[in-house]
Order: structure tokens, then C-alpha cells, then sequence
């Protein structure tokens, strides 16, 4: 049997097809597929971009695979799954045993010892999802800093813009970030790269995350106190998921998946310190495999391969550098 997962983010699109046994078989990637950004039909090229990698890696067909998992960003509520699914179908895949989920769901499957518990999830936004053992589901919108949620590279990019004005207006404090992106977006100095900003001729952007946990790292301040804000704000969406799930008392794992958890020490420490707070069983789990392994484990779900052949197929694909393969 093969098994595809499909991983949707803002920025790129992985595709892995694997064999029931862990074993990997083709790994494409591609670019950035939310339809709330490209469209849906945005969303079908990315995931037909990765696919196609993979499939010419492995020499296979489309009517090879035998069930498809898929997290997609961007796709939120259910009255988004009919056109979702179009774009699914576009691939033309023959199996129609398909699972189709947020791009938070993977990491659950992928990164939790027993298949469930909650996912915290930092890319260009952030989203939390949980199930728990009985199949249920809590959740938070998803739709960022608009619905008060906040903890990814995009939201803390936003606040870090509000610093930067403060720092010109002479509200707030002086920071470090100022230099490092009046560098970055080519801008001569601090009142140009507000006036560039108000006119759109400079952009502040998710990718420039990094230079705040830079700055951060160096001792800057404005940077700790934005990262530790968005630590704890993204925490506090956690929390809120453990009670619809009534997980508040009870042990659980968090899988923190996202770039943002391994790069940075203060976030990732300022973030489980608060869920344990409000958790004090919670064990927190980082989680530094793509997505897309859970997508693969949502397909083996979907096709109901045994639990045990799941459990060794999930532990093989852990064990895999994705960064440095042959795949």
C-alpha cells in the first residue's frame, strides 16, 4: 500500500508518499498553497507542484496511492470543505479514501505519543487544535490577530511594527530591531522606514521573524518582551482548547510544532511555562518533523491500517532527517 500526506502552509507545500511500513518512497516540495492567500486554485498548483516531485522521485503513479491525508491552511470551518475538496480532487487521485483537516491537525497525529492531544502551531499565523482520547475536537478560530489570537511569525511582525512606531514616536522604548530592519527593508532611517511603511514602499513580513529573535538573543529588550507576549498569548489559546476538552487537570501532551519553537529558547520557555500554569500535567512536546508525517499517518487512519503497523510506521518516520535525505 501507498500512502500520500499533503502539508499546506503560507510559505510551502510538502508532499510524502510512504509505504505501510514507514518506509519513504518520494518527498516534494512546493510553494505556499492557503487559498485565504493563492486561491483555491492556487491551493491545487502547490499541492500539485509537491506531488509531482514526489512522484517522480518515487517512479509511481497517481493510481498507485491508496489513501491521502491532507492539512491545509486556510481551511477553517466547514463551510470551506466543498471547495477544499475540489481542490483536492483536482490532483486526480483514483482512491477516494481521503483525509482532509486543518494544517494543525497533522502534528497531533505526528507528534503525540498516543494519537491525540493538542497542537500549538507557529508559521506565518498560528493555530491550536486538540482531540482528545475520546475523538473529540476543540479548537480556536485560526484566523489570527483579527479574533484576538496571536503567537505567529505574521502576528508578531504586527506588534513588532507598533514598537517601532512607539520607538519614533517616543512612546515606547528604544530598540535594536529598528536598525536591523531599516537594514532589511533598504530604508535610510527610522522616520523613512515609518513613512515607507505607512505608503507601502517597505513591508514588514513574517520571514523577518528571525531578526526579532536575533535582537532578542543579543539582549534586546522590545524583542524579549514580544516574543515572551506571543509565547504566553499562544499559550493561553492552549488552555482555552484543554478546557473545551476538559483536559485542564488531566495529563495531556502539547506538540509544539513550528520553526519558532526551535530557534527560539526564550519563546519556547516563556510558552510552556504558562501552559503549566494553567496545566500542571501537560507534558509539552517539541516537535521538529514536518507536518507532513501526520499527514501520512491521517491516510493510514483513513484506510484503517492496524494500530500497530501505524505505531511502527509513525516511529520510522520520526526517525528521518528530512533536512539532509536522498528522498
Amino acid at each position: 500500500m501507498v500512502f500520500l500526506g499533503i502539508d499546506v502552509g503560507g510559505s510551502k507545500t510538502h508532499a510524502l508518499l510512504s509505504d505501510e511500513s514507514g518506509q519513504v518512497l518520494g518527498f516534494g516540495v512546493g510553494p505556499g498553497g492557503n487559498p485565504e492567500m493563492v486561491g483555491y486554485d492556487g491551493l491545487t498548483l502547490a499541492m500539485q507542484a509537491a506531488l509531482q516531485k514526489a512522484l517522480k522521485k518515487s517512479g509511481m503513479k497517481h493510481s498507485q496511492i491508496t489513501a491521502a491525508g491532507f492539512g491545509i491552511a486556510g481551511y477553517d470551518w466547514p463551510f470551506q470543505y466543498h471547495d477544499t475538496l475540489q481542490a483536492v480532487q483536482a490532483l486526480g487521485l483514483r482512491t477516494q479514501i481521503l483525509a482532509i483537516e486543518n494544517d494543525a491537525v497533522p502534528p497531533i497525529y505526528g507528534g503525540s505519543t498516543h494519537g491525540w492531544g493538542i497542537a500549538a502551531c507557529v508559521g506565518t499565523g498560528n493555530n491550536v487544535r486538540g482531540v482528545d482520547a475520546q475523538g473529540r475536537i476543540g479548537r480556536i478560530t485560526g484566523n489570527s490577530s483579527t479574533f484576538g489570537e496571536y503567537g505567529g511569525a505574521g502576528e508578531i511582525m504586527q506588534t513588532v511594527l507598533q514598537r517601532l512606531a512607539w520607538m519614533w514616536t517616543g512612546r515606547g522604548k528604544a530598540t535594536a530591531l529598528a536598525e536591523l530592519l531599516i537594514r532589511d527593508c533598504g530604508a535610510t532611517n527610522l522616520g523613512d522606514l515609518i513613512a515607507g511603511l505607512v505608503a507601502e514602499r517597505y513591508h514588514l513580513k513574517a520571514d523577518q521573524a528571525p531578526l526579532v529573535v536575533q535582537a532578542a538573543e543579543s539582549g534586546d529588550a522590545v524583542s524579549g518582551e514580544v516574543l515572551t507576549w506571543h509565547a504566553r498569548e499562544l499559550a493561553a489559546s492552549v488552555l482555552a482548547v484543554a478546557g473545551q476538552l476538559d483536559l485542564t487537570e488531566q495529563p495531556f501532551e502539547v506538540v509544539m510544532a513550528g520553526k519558532l519553537f526551535q530557534v527560539s529558547e526564550l519563546y519556547r520557555k516563556s510558552f510552556i511555562e504558562c501552559v503549566q500554569v494553567g496545566a500542571k500535567l501537560a507534558e509539552c512536546k517539541l516537535f521538529t518533523s514536518p507536518p507532513v508525517v501526520g499527514a501520512v499517518i491521517m491516510a493510514m487512519q483513513a484506510a484503517r491500517a492496524g494500530g500497530a503497523g501505524i505505531a511502527k510506521a509513525r516511529a520510522a518516520l520520526l526517525g528521518i532527517d528530512f533536512k539532509n535525505n536522498k528522498y
